[in-house]
């Protein structure tokens, strides 16, 4: 295990966006950031943002140790082109000591790479999950012709890649990627997660709910996260479970959750029993944690998956698939890891549903113990001060 810092370092972060449906990394990366200057480093996080977010340019309020440079996006908007973003990468880039990359396929990132390497520093790069197989077949035609044109020249000057887990790192392998692939996990602030929150924040926002028994997804609503295979299973759960009620979290307007909605609305079948709560944070959201009696999150892939770290933390036992990387589930008996297949699906909740109360409590112990004893953020950042360390001596 490394030691805090002596000699000053700076470290410049970019990423896409910090926006609601940018999911995990919108909160991660604060929280790492925040780690990091505790530890010494000097952080410079750079990204963009849309024309109808309110935001300034530049953001260096005296509530956050690190600073953010926020750079607004022109067209084309998909893959959030910032001009702005660039000429102040190109200008920086030269004072830090170091650049770590979060996430691949848009502009920032392209501009992150051709600023480090214009400057000759060392380019790091945590991919997000956004080299797995899923995420390379999603537009997949799109991501060939930009990995021909754009990437492959930016991982090959890439030092060191980041995966959040084994499968992550196996899958980057499998690329043909040959510099380190160093696995440094999400973590948790265990502190505050040892803290119990209680339901009733969540039931006094959802009061119809409080006398069911809740499975809740918690989760960015995207084609990726299985959402349609959870309602044809839960479809046919949801009269031999009547007391049960499907809760889905996330931010819903965008237009998969719209379709979505669209359709448990026309369905009778599902519409008394699921509800779409919308985008849940801060302690609405550790309570509705509080209230479920059981996680699902039915992914097709995640290179790690925060919500089932969080779910876990909460002592909330999991149903989740070989597409993320919590083989430990089995492992530590908190829960199930299976096939994405809608009957496999079907079949676990089913057994769920028909566990006691008791051994559900019993299995969200043993996950709440596992979270909070092995995924520090303490710990797991100073892997990552380590690793800039080494990259640097090289």
């Amino acid at each position: 295990m490394g030691t805090i810092v002596t000699d000053p370092m700076s470290a410049i972060h970019v990423v896409s966006g910090l926006e609601m449906d940018d999911g995990g990394p919108s909160h991660t990366l604060p929280k790492l950031w925040s780690q990091l200057t505790t530890l010494g480093i000097e952080v410079r996080a750079y990204t963009t943002f849309s024309s109808d977010e309110a935001s300034a340019s530049s953001d260096n309020d005296n509530e956050k140790p690190w600073s953010l440079f926020k750079s607004p996006r022109i067209f084309p908007r998909s893959i959030r082109r910032s001009p702005d973003l660039r000429r102040i990468l190109e200008r920086d880039m030269t004072a830090a000591d170091l650049c770590h990359n979060h996430g691949c396929w848009l502009y920032p990132n392209w501009a992150a790479a051709w600023a480090a390497r214009r400057a000759r520093k060392p380019l790091l790069i945590s991919p997000l999950g956004h080299l797995d197989e899923w995420s390379l077949q999603y537009h997949g035609w799109r991501k060939r012709l930009i990995r021909q044109l754009i990437e492959e020249k930016n991982w090959r000057y890439c030092s060191a890649f980041i995966a959040k887990s084994e499968m992550e790192a196996d899958q980057l392998r499998r690329l043909g990627l040959r510099q380190t692939i160093c696995v440094i996990p999400n973590g948790l602030d265990v502190d505050g997660w040892s803290e119990q929150v209680s339901s009733e924040d969540f039931f006094a926002r959802f009061p119809a709910l409080q006398r069911q028994r809740l499975i809740l997804f918690l989760s960015r609503i995207h084609p990726k996260k299985g959402l349609w295979k959870l309602l044809e299973a839960w479809e046919r759960l949801s009269s031999p479970f009547s007391g049960w009620h499907l809760v889905i979290a996330g931010d819903n307007r965008n237009p998969h959750a719209e379709e979505l909605c669209r359709q448990v609305g026309s369905r009778p079948s599902l519409g008394n029993t699921v509800t779409f709560t919308g985008r849940l944070d801060g302690r609405v959201k550790r309570s509705a944690l509080a209230a479920a009696s059981l996680f699902v999150l039915p992914s097709y892939s995640e290179n790690f998956g925060q919500a089932i770290l969080e779910a876990l933390a909460s002592g909330l036992p999991v149903i989740t698939t070989r597409g993320c990387p919590w083989g430990g589930i089995l492992k530590h008996q908190c829960g199930w890891w299976i096939n994405m297949n809608g009957q496999e699906l079907y079949e676990t909740l089913t057994a769920a549903m028909r566990v006691s109360e008791a051994e559900l409590r019993d299995m969200g112990a043993r996950g709440r113990q596992w979270a909070l004893s092995e995924f520090d953020s303490k710990k797991i950042t100073m892997k990552l001060v380590d690793l800039y360390h080494e990259v640097l001596k090289r």
